[in-house]
């Protein structure tokens, strides 16, 4: 099975939902314009990283929203897979969380994932999830760590004993003061499966993520890498029998 992957490696505005979401919808039309099968955005792409400090979190509802519900209508029209990194509240206990929902056209949303790597300061609105299960997308076995879910291993470790065959990560990841690199590499060693980060660039107050990466990895080596100042929607072939990229590089398509 070959499918076309495509990593929105875009520049959230803090704060800005409605910037943010214009900026969505028009990623989605360049993908379906590319032919994608399965679009991953960055952590926290609707809100900023940042975003607590200037508008508190009150304003984050259950998912899916209206907003929500009617781009996953469009990207099911484009028959396009979707990973979505947005803030969630839970509709039972009213806690707030860091999360991604996994949607697949036809079937809807098939399962999401709750940061349970929760950082203290920027973070400190969301409660830590609980549980990461591998989620089904169409056939695949996806294991969706949010980005310094990466950092303890027995997360992935965890999703690779059940039954995971590729790792998705929505990040907003800089590489510096603390490297994620040793655990990227770490934990494609470990487990044998690749890793497809969706990271960001831009800056929110004082985290500078111009250099982070969004890149494809296996086997602790770099098999695709893109990092610049200016936001790409970043498209790369994918053979999921070999779980091997067939391209050796991503194509950058402006947006």
């Amino acid at each position: 099975m070959h499918k076309k992957l495509a990593l929105l490696h875009m520049k959230p505005e803090k704060a800005d939902l409605a910037k943010n979401r214009r900026i969505l919808e028009n990623a989605l039309d360049k993908a379906a314009e590319h032919q994608v099968d399965w679009l991953i955005t960055p952590e926290l792409c609707t809100s900023g990283y940042c975003f607590d400090n200037e508008i508190g979190h009150s304003w984050i509802s259950p998912q899916p929203d209206r907003w929500t519900t009617l781009f996953l209508n469009r990207a099911g029209q484009a028959g396009i897979c979707l990973f979505l990194a947005c803030p969630e509240q839970d509709r039972e206990s009213g806690r707030y969380y860091n999360s991604v929902l996994v949607f697949e056209p036809g079937f809807g949303i098939r399962g999401r994932h709750r940061k349970i790597a929760v950082q203290k300061g920027f973070e400190s609105w969301s409660s830590k999830g609980e549980t990461a299960k591998p989620i089904l997308c169409q056939g695949v076995r996806v294991g969706v760590i949010i980005c310094a879910d990466a950092w303890y291993e027995e997360i992935p470790l965890g999703l690779k004993e059940q039954g995971a065959q590729i790792f998705i990560s929505p990040a907003a990841w800089p590489p510096e003061p603390y490297s994620p690199y040793p655990c990227w590499e770490s934990i494609t060693r470990k487990t044998g499966l690749p890793l497809v980060i969706c990271n960001r660039t831009g800056q929110e107050d004082d985290l500078p993520f111009y250099t982070s990466e969004s890149l494809v990895m296996k086997d602790g080596r770099k098999l695709a890498a893109y990092a610049s100042e200016e936001p790409a929607l970043l498209t790369i072939n994918w053979d999921f029998e070999s779980m091997q990229p067939l391209d050796s590089d991503f194509c950058r398509i402006s947006i």
